[in-house]
C-alpha cells in the first residue's frame, strides 16, 4: 500500500530511508536545515522543506493530517523527541518513529512513541521495515544493488511459478527461501519470503510482481 511519509532529517540514515521509500512506490516529504544535508537528496522525487523539524510552524507547514508515518531520524535525538511530542501535543494521529543514540535512550523513550530505531548502522532500514512490512530492505551495496527480503502475496502473479518463469528485471535475482538457496527450478510459494538481490530503482517493480 501506498504511504505518504514525513521524513525528519536528511543525514546519512534519513537520506538513505527516503531514497529506500521512494524506491519503493512511497510519496516522501523531508525537512531539514542544513544545506549540505539537503544535497543528499536534492535529486530525489523527494519534496523538500527547509527548516528546523522540532519548529512547530515548520510542522504545520507540511499539512500533517496527511501522512500515515513521521520518521524523527536527525542525528540529535533532542530534536527527534521534541519533533514526536509537538506532533503528538498537536493532536495528529500519526506513526511515529524515534531514531535514538543509545540502548539506555531507547529503553527511556520506547513508551513515547510507537516505534524506536538503533544502531545508527540499521537504523534506516529498520526504520523502512516498520513502514513498509511486506517488503524489509536488510543492506544496501553502494549506491546500485540492496538485498531486501520480500513477501509472496495470496493471488500474486509469482505463486506457484518456477523462477525462471516468473520474468525478473534485469540484473535481479532469487537468492533463497526459509528452505535454502534458490534457483531457477525453485517454485514459489504463497505465504512464504524470498531474499532476492537488485537495482535500487527496481525495487518498486519487484515489489509488484511479488504482492501485485
Amino acid at each position: 500500500m501506498k504511504k505518504n511519509i514525513l521524513v525528519l532529517g536528511a543525514g546519512r540514515v534519513g537520506s538513505e530511508a527516503t531514497r529506500l521509500l521512494l524506491d519503493m512506490g512511497h510519496e516522501v516529504t523531508v525537512i531539514e536545515s542544513d544545506e549540505k544535508a539537503v544535497e543528499n537528496i536534492k535529486e530525489t522525487t523527494a519534496t523538500i522543506i527547509k527548516g528546523d523539524a522540532s519548529d512547530m510552524d515548520i510542522l504545520e507547514q507540511t499539512n500533517l493530517e496527511k501522512f500515515d508515518d513521521v520518521l524523527a531520524l536527525t542525528g540529535d535525538v533532542e530534536t527527534n523527541l521534541a519533533s514526536c511530542l509537538i506532533i503528538e501535543r498537536m493532536g495528529y494521529d500519526v506513526d511515529k518513529t524515534l531514531r535514538v543514540a543509545s540502548e539506555k535512550q531507547k529503553r527511556n523513550y520506547q513508551s513515547l512513541v510507537e516505534n524506536v530505531v538503533f544502531p545508527e548502522s540499521t537504523a534506516a532500514s529498520q526504520t523502512v521495515q516498520k513502514v513498509d512490512e511486506n517488503f524489509e530492505v536488510l543492506t544496501s551495496f553502494g549506491d546500485n544493488f540492496t538485498i531486501s527480503e520480500v513477501f509472496v502475496s495470496e493471488g500474486s502473479a509469482v505463486s506457484d511459478k518456477k523462477i525462471e518463469n516468473i520474468g525478473l528485471p534485469d540484473e535481479s535475482l532469487v537468492i533463497a527461501s526459509e528452505d535454502g538457496v534458490c534457483s531457477g527450478d525453485t517454485k514459489l510459494q504463497t505465504g512464504d519470503n524470498y531474499l532476492i538481490i537488485c537495482e535500487r530503482d527496481k525495487v518498486e517493480d519487484m515489489k509488484m510482481l511479488f504482492n501485485g
